[in-house]
């Protein structure tokens, strides 16, 4: 009785041990997921281990005590197999969960920090973003001028105002702002809309608008909020400054309100403080808190997003009740803000799932153990299906944990595939494993690299690798992923499959790419902007310089003072005086100075004195702290060279560099005013330099500008002290001179500019002799103010030009008329031509031996219709100048071709008559053209029509008229010199023309017979045509005595009162029939 007492006590003994141990094991099996997860430290956590290796050592040690055990085994062989396969149970089932648990729990771990710091990127960016685009619009609002009107007007007319503010209203009303305030330079509120009734300032904002922006939260729904306070600058001048209150929205911020009420779910936002950071509130109904910077910024994950880091991190926070617990926090910069947020969720909240999913898995295993003894004996199937829905679960775990996975073989082949990879790729399950290898969907690009990895992988030395590829989509397009990929061991440790894990990273990859592009992109803005900007901290170092400023100085390595940088980069005021340390615009925004516009003398990087203009403002944040200050410089040298040469240029001739018209004027009218106070007289010479234009068109322009700018000089080197010369037109000078005591001095005074251009002109090789027309008018006696006394003279050049070249001429009160009747007879002219008063009348040319009418010569007549027929000495010389002499010339020579073939249709015997060739007509390249359509229109033979073309006219362009000459005679066309002897034609000019015929000019011919001079030319022109082979032809001849002279020394013709006077077509054409009735009858 005694031994089985013992026995029992044994037995209970063994299985209390067995008990404690598996109890110890219990605890630690669930305790373990806690420690997995980070929610209980390694000093909490080892003594459950530690208890339960010690139970284990006791089990063992004892283990010889289990005779009753060894006895039942060795009895029931169904037992031992039965604890053989409940042990293989239990070490596989605990195992497994283990392996299970942590795997799980160490994936599901990163999954959900990975998408915590991903959520807070994606929040953190879209808070950049929509503070970006709020910028845009309250900068569009700024320059709009509707607004920029309203603040001109402020102090103008209510109603006007009403509309503006009706117009602002509605314009404001497209960004949706709940509080907007528009104030003047005064800092009178000017427009006002909607309520802000925030009490904290918020945090400052960096951007790249003007102004300044704060970030702020709704203490109650936690919106975010901004509030920018923006000038408003019309051309450079600030008219006001616009504060406006903008919501933040965005879907994004609504789903994160709903989160933030749970107390264990906190976003904060911070800014940079003095000393340490602010933040707004994670939660409802809290304030901002400041928190002082650690010594080492990774201490604080506030801080490291704030120095622009990402992060995911585990931070141990002290409850209330005194339990520590932690903290999952994920940090990221808010873009280029300035900001930084903070994302942190409890731990235990984070993994509550997870560490729930654990334990249940690991209390089912003891459930699950003793189910499976119970039923071992009888079937197998309970196990199978348990093992089944163990699997299912890993199954759906793997599904649903947002990471593809694949299984391949050695052949490439996909053995197995989640619906998370089936999401990625857009291929079914099925489809996937049909393909033939892994890398049949990779990017072609990627392929040589990851056979290679792949080929790798099976080999047993060969570990796991992580990658990023380009897979492609079952809708073509391609991804990025991020592979990893690990070997899977056989039963003998060889690799016979690999398992792939893919995390879909193209999204990620393109806001980081979108990131660094938009950092990229501000930067370039500041670095190509042409002003140049420098900032320094509130310590006075420089902290920041653009492009611009780096490319005129080495930068340096270390950040340099004021004191230093005054001294590498002087200044200069405008006078060259060296600008103070005090008087520098950094230096003085620094003591809190605004400098706008203040200019300064600077040399650049090449030594270059520039002239620059430099605005500079204290920097302060939202508490007004003062922060430091920014100086921005612009280069003005070209502005300023460019106006100066333009205010030159509107005053001068850049050719001559003398005062042009305006300059000279506006100096002639200071004179004036001089000259009214003291009484004394002003004398005005305008001068014109004769046959200006036949220089420019024979020699060239580049010749004329030559002439222009040595002309100029003989003036200036010729003038006196109270004078002053301008260049007042193409070819006209003027001379003003304040001094001319008497009309004696004027006319000295005329001679002395005439004998000034009278030296010929020195270009090159070419000498050129030049003249200059002079006119003079007299302040007061001929004008009273500038306009008359430049007209006077004006008027007075036009009659010295009548008198000839190289001559002056003092205005007189008879000459403003004169130019006026003549103005007036121009406009009379223009009229004739359309109104067809002008009419030719023909002049015969007879032969001297025969008397018969061997030709005739047309003279224009003007028919007024109230003057009667003017003389053409005064009309022809208008239609000269003012050009009209080519349409009126072109008008007579066809009514001249049409009157020949007129009487050639009434049966007359028509002679060949001569058309006068005026200086414009042949310096016209169509006059040949003009010959050849009139002859053609009216199919008149050419032999009838002669030009008549005057010596003078001949030498303004000899080589031009000897081709024009030729051109007329391969016509048919015969030409005549005409008022030969008047001029100053070479003989080899006159030997090389192929002319038919000279006119001697009535002057050589009115004093004939009586005057031995003009017998003596006459017989010498009359041998030289005969020598030539030229006809000849006199004119003015009135007496018998003047004819029987011509006919004695051999004249061919003559035309003149002595045998008729000029007569309309009727009567020239009577006196042709008379004499073809005279030549039938003999």
């Amino acid at each position: 009785m005694q031994r089985n007492l013992n026995i029992n006590l044994d037995r209970y003994l063994d299985i209390s041990v067995l008990l404690i141990a598996a109890l110890a094991a219990s605890v630690t099996l669930l305790r373990l997921p806690e420690y997995q997860a980070g929610l209980i430290r390694t000093q909490e956590f080892l003594p459950t281990p530690v208890v339960f290796l010690v139970f284990a050592g006791i089990v063992m040690a004892l283990f010889s005590r289990f005779a009753w055990l060894r006895r039942l085994l060795r009895e029931r062989m169904d037992r031992k197999i039965l604890v053989a396969a409940g042990l293989a149970l239990v070490f596989a089932g605990v195992g497994s969960g283990l392996l299970a648990t942590t795997l799980m729990g160490r994936h599901a771990q990163r999954v959900l920090r990975t998408r915590l710091r991903h959520d807070n990127d994606r929040l953190a960016l879209t808070l950049s973003r929509e503070i970006r685009n709020r910028g845009q619009d309250v900068a569009a609002l700024a320059e709009d001028q509707r607004v920029m009107s309203l603040l001109d007007a402020s102090s103008g007319i209510d109603s006007q105002r009403s509309g503006l503010e009706d117009a602002v209203e509605d314009r404001a009303q497209q960004i949706s702002p709940e509080w907007l305030v528009l104030r003047n330079v005064q800092g009178q509120i000017v427009y006002r809309i909607g309520r802000f009734t925030a009490t904290d300032a918020g945090l400052p904002v960096q951007w790249p608008y003007p102004g300044q922006a704060w970030l702020l939260r709704d203490p109650h729904s936690l919106q975010f909020i901004v509030r920018v306070l923006m000038p408003i600058r019309k051309n450079g001048r600030v008219l006001g400054h616009l504060e406006a209150v903008l919501p933040l929205q965005s879907d994004y911020f609504s789903e994160l309100a709903l989160h933030e009420n749970d107390p264990g779910h906190t976003v904060v936002v911070c800014a940079r403080q003095q000393g340490g950071a602010l933040c707004l509130p994670g939660h409802a109904n809290e304030h901002p808190q400041f928190m002082t910077e650690p010594q080492r910024p990774t201490d604080a994950p506030e801080f490291m997003a704030l120095h622009a880091e990402h992060g995911v991190v585990i931070r141990p926070t002290r409850r209330q009740n005194g339990n520590e617990d932690a903290m999952i926090v994920a940090y990221a910069p808010v873009g280029s803000t300035g900001l930084g947020m903070v994302s942190q969720i409890s731990a235990r909240e984070l993994f509550s799932s997870l560490i729930t999913t654990s334990r249940t898995v690991l209390l089912l295993i003891p459930v699950l153990l003793l189910a499976g003894l119970a039923f071992l004996r009888w079937q197998l199937r309970p196990m199978v299906r348990r093992l089944h829905d163990s699997q299912q679960r890993v199954r759906i775990g793997l599904d649903y944990s947002g990471v593809g996975m694949a299984i391949f073989g050695r052949d490439g082949r996909i053995l197995e595939a989640n619906g998370a990879l089936v999401d990625i790729l857009g291929y079914s399950e099925e489809e996937l494993r049909r393909l033939p290898s892994v890398l049949s969907l990779l990017h072609p690009e990627d392929l040589e690299q990851a056979t290679r990895s792949v080929a790798d992988i099976f080999t047993d030395l060969s570990g796991a690798y992580c990658a990023q590829r380009r897979y492609r989509r079952k809708s073509g397009d391609f991804i990025w992923v991020r592979l990893h990929v690990a070997p899977v061991l056989g039963e003998r440790g060889s690799v016979t499959m690999a398992i792939a894990f893919v995390q879909d990273v193209s999204e990620l990859l393109a806001k980081a790419d979108a990131l660094r592009r938009s950092h990229t992109f501000l930067q370039a803005v500041l670095d190509n902007m042409t002003d140049g900007v420098v900032a320094c901290d509130e310590q006075g170092q420089i902290q920041y310089t653009n492009a611009l400023i780096d490319c005129q100085r080495e930068p340096t390595e270390r950040p340099m003072d004021l004191d230093e940088w005054a001294r590498d980069h002087a200044l200069l005021h405008p006078n060259r005086r060296p600008a103070s340390f005090a008087e520098r615009p950094l230096s003085r925004a620094f003591r809190g100075e605004v400098v706008a516009g203040a200019e300064f003398l600077a040399y650049s990087g090449t030594g270059e004195l520039r002239q620059i203009q430099i605005s500079s403002y204290p920097l302060h944040d939202a508490q007004q702290t003062f922060m430091g200050a920014v100086a921005i410089s612009r280069d003005l040298t070209e502005i300023r060279t460019a106006h100066a040469h333009a205010q030159w240029l509107a005053y001068h001739d850049p050719l001559t560099e003398l005062p042009n018209r305006n300059k000279l004027l506006e100096h002639t009218e200071h004179a004036i005013a001089r000259a009214r106070r003291t009484r004394k007289e002003i004398v005005l010479f305008i001068l014109e330099i004769n046959r200006f234009k036949a220089i420019n068109d024979t020699l060239g322009h580049m010749v004329g500008d030559q002439v222009l700018v040595q002309v100029a000089a003989r003036l200036r080197s010729s003038l006196r002290g109270a004078e002053t010369l301008g260049h007042v037109g193409d070819d006209e000078f003027a001379v003003v001179s304040e001094h001319m005591p008497n009309m004696q001095a004027v006319t000295e005074r005329a001679e002395q500019l005439r004998q000034a251009l009278k030296a010929p002109l020195l270009l090159g090789t070419k000498e050129i002799h030049v003249s200059a027309s002079m006119g003079i008018a007299r302040y007061p006696a001929d004008g009273d103010d500038v306009s008359a006394l430049f007209s006077r003279a004006d008027i007075a050049m036009h009659e010295a030009k009548k008198k000839g070249a190289g001559q002056w001429a003092l205005y007189e009160r008879g000459l403003y008329a004169r130019q006026r009747q003549m103005f007036e007879m121009e406009g009379g002219l223009r009229k004739a031509l359309d109104a067809t008063e002008f009419v030719p009348y023909y002049q015969p040319k007879v032969d001297v031996a025969t008397g018969r009418i061997v030709g005739a010569e047309a003279l224009l007549r003007w028919k007024h219709p109230e003057q009667g027929l003017v003389a053409p000495a005064e009309f022809i010389p208008i239609l000269e100048d003012t050009g009209l002499i080519v349409p009126v010339g072109t008008w007579l020579l066809n009514t001249v071709c049409a009157q020949q073939a007129h009487w050639r249709k009434d049966g007359i015997s028509i002679v060949p008559v001569a058309v006068n060739c005026a200086v414009a007509q042949l310096q016209n390249d169509g006059v040949l053209g003009v010959v050849q359509d009139a002859l053609a229109a009216h199919a008149l033979d050419p032999r009838m029509l002669e030009l008549e073309i005057t010596e003078s006219v001949l030498m303004q362009a000899p080589e031009r008229v000897a081709a024009l000459i030729a051109q007329l005679r391969v016509m048919g066309v015969d030409t005549a010199i005409d008022d030969f002897g008047t001029g100053y034609s070479s003989l080899a000019y006159l030997k090389r023309l192929p002319a038919s015929a000279l006119k001697i000019d009535r002057a050589f011919i009115k004093d004939l017979p009586n005057d031995a001079e003009d017998i003596a030319i006459t017989k010498a022109v009359l041998l030289l045509a005969r020598e030539l082979g030229l006809r000849v032809v006199a004119e003015g001849v009135e007496t018998a005595e003047q004819l029987e002279f011509l006919r004695s020394h051999g004249c061919d013709a003559y035309q003149g009162y002595f045998c008729s006077r000029p007569v309309p077509a009727d009567e020239f054409a009577s006196l042709l029939r008379k004499q073809d009735r005279l030549i039938s009858m003999s």
